[in-house]
């Protein structure tokens, strides 16, 4: 299991790349900072350029943790292969490291002092586990909705 929230993915999809291409556009719609109301959603929102794409998925709810996806889409022997990666946005990541580092920090402060004993960074180890598991399987329920959303819109099986 990864320290940080990581994924890879290759998807081989009988279609043909412009199909693949069309499909995943009509996915996605345009980031946009405004409240999202009941209508009609797309699975992602983000862009395509060309056999590129860069997306996120449309959550419901407030979900931080969700994977940033970013990939491509090549022509392959069986049909067309998108390969990609999921990982964590990049102010999401920069915040999950720099509470890990204070946590680490004041538990190595509390052993640090005199007479403390193990069980005295309980606490800060407490917590340190508990951002994990959060940030960890907050992240790992919607990367594996996004697998199972990218199979179905390939045709995937």
């Amino acid at each position: 299991m990864p320290w940080l929230p990581y994924d890879t993915f290759k998807l081989t999809s009988p279609l043909p790349p412009d199909e693949v291409c069309r499909r995943l556009a009509d996915a996605i719609e345009p980031r946009a900072f405004t409240w999202r109301g009941q209508g009609e959603r797309r699975a992602f929102t983000g862009k395509l350029r060309g056999e590129q794409f860069d997306v996120t998925p449309v959550v419901r709810g407030r979900n931080s943790f969700a994977p940033r996806v970013r990939g491509t889409v090549a022509p392959g022997f069986d049909g067309t292969q998108i390969e990609g990666t999921m990982s964590l946005h990049p102010l999401v990541l920069a915040f999950v490291v720099f509470w890990s580092g204070g946590v680490l920090y004041a538990l190595f402060r509390t052993w640090s002092a005199a007479g403390a004993t193990f069980w005295a960074g309980a606490g800060p180890l407490f917590m340190l586990g508990f951002g994990w598991v959060l940030s960890t399987g907050a992240f790992t329920a919607e990367s594996r909705r996004v697998h199972r959303r990218l199979a179905e819109l390939f045709d995937v099986s």
